[in-house]
C-alpha cells in the first residue's frame, strides 16, 4: 500500500520571503519518493519588516497555498507536516493568537485555522529548500540548485515522518 504525505515549507529573507509544497510518497517495500508540487514566493514589503515577521508571512503564504492545493488532489492524504526554520514563528503558531499584537494574532489565527490538524515542525536553514525562493535567484544558480526540486534528500531518508 502506498502512504502518502504532504510536506510544506517556509522561509524569508530581506529580500522575499516563500512557501513550497512537496508530495512524499512511501510504498511497502519501504521505498520513499519526493517530488516538488508547487511553489509560491512574494517580495518583501518595501516597508521594512523585521524578518521574524517576514518569517510569519512565509508560514502564512505556506497555509495559503496548502489550502489551494488540498481540494485538487484527488488523492487520500496520510499526514502534513509543514516546515519553518523560524523557531519564534512556531511558538506563536503553539500559543493563543489574542497574547500577541495585532500584527501576528491576525496572521497566527489564520494559520492556526488552515492548518489545525497539521504537524509544525523546525528545519534546519540549510536544509530548507525554501531558502532558494527566498533569498532571489537567478536561472544559473536556480539550475544548480535544481537538486531541491525532487525533495531535500533527507525526506527521502526518514521514514518515522
Amino acid at each position: 500500500m502506498t502512504t502518502i504525505q504532504i510536506h510544506g515549507f517556509s522561509d524569508a529573507s530581506e529580500r522575499a520571503f516563500g512557501a513550497s509544497v512537496y508530495i512524499r510518497s512511501g510504498n511497502s517495500n519501504g521505498k520513499l519518493l519526493s517530488q516538488l508540487l508547487c511553489s509560491n514566493s512574494r517580495v518583501s514589503p518595501v516597508k521594512q519588516v523585521s524578518i521574524l515577521r517576514l518569517e510569519l508571512c512565509g508560514a502564512q503564504l505556506l497555509a495559503m497555498l496548502i489550502k489551494k492545493v488540498l481540494p485538487l488532489l484527488c488523492i487520500p492524504i496520510y499526514s502534513f507536516h509543514l516546515w519553518t526554520d523560524s523557531r519564534l514563528v512556531l511558538t506563536w503558531l503553539q500559543d493563543i493568537p489574542t497574547r500577541w499584537n495585532t500584527y501576528v494574532a491576525n496572521r497566527e489565527s489564520e494559520i492556526q485555522d488552515i492548518t489545525s490538524n497539521f504537524f509544525w515542525h523546525h528545519v534546519a536553514s540549510e536544509d530548507n529548500p525554501t531558502d532558494i525562493l527566498s533569498r532571489g535567484t537567478g536561472p544559473e544558480e536556480l539550475w544548480r540548485s535544481s537538486h531541491w526540486w525532487n525533495g531535500p534528500s533527507w525526506l527521502e531518508q526518514s521514514e518515522e515522518l
